[in-house]
């Protein structure tokens, strides 16, 4: 539930926009709960929408029954739709969530071989901020502030380790109901 209220949305337009141009199934990988396919889908995009969290493909399926949404739970490294897409698209970082450079060329292979001979793949990444990563460690952030089911929802970070030679920061995020932690999250990128 806290995905939805915190995660960004001003890229929905861009995706779609993309994918009208892009014309025909449009195949996303890191698909999460749905932030994107639902609103392709909902508007007239057939798409095929990949994860492998359990979790997050449940709560998507629970959100989204639409026809032209085909949810799959499966390891983008190395899934083989046997089909060929336009458009393979990877919104909110999940290239990042790759940690491992094997692993990051496994899934380029994958993406080049599910790819049409003109197709291309659009995704974003985080640019970071060169005084966070110059810290190991640094104070907790705010974040964000929103309204969800009568209650005010605080979200803050603060980064824990950061390894400089693998490019990786480890990451607490933390909400909050007044000062009472309801959920705390480690997250690697």
């Amino acid at each position: 539930e806290l995905y939805d209220i915190d995660f960004k949305k001003d890229d929905i337009a861009f995706y779609l926009k993309q994918a009208r141009l892009a014309g025909g199934a449009v195949l996303e990988l890191g698909c999460g709960n749905g932030r994107i396919s639902i609103p392709l889908a909902e508007n007239g995009i057939k798409i095929f929408a990949i994860d492998n969290s359990v979790n997050m493909i449940k709560l998507l399926k629970k959100k989204a029954k639409l026809k032209n949404l085909k949810v799959i739970m499966g390891d983008i490294r190395t899934i083989n739709l046997h089909r060929k897409f336009n458009l393979i698209i990877m919104p909110f970082r999940v290239f990042q969530c790759l940690l491992d450079i094997k692993d990051q060329f496994r899934v380029l292979h994958n993406i080049k071989r599910h790819l049409t001979a003109s197709g291309k793949l659009t995704f974003d990444v985080y640019y970071p901020n060169l005084s966070i990563l110059a810290n190991f460690t640094s104070d907790e952030k705010f974040d964000s502030k929103n309204l969800y089911k009568d209650r005010v929802i605080t979200k803050s970070h603060r980064n824990i380790k950061i390894d400089t030679a693998k490019q990786v920061t480890t990451t607490a995020i933390i909400y909050r109901v007044g000062k009472k932690i309801i959920c705390k999250n480690i997250i690697k990128m």
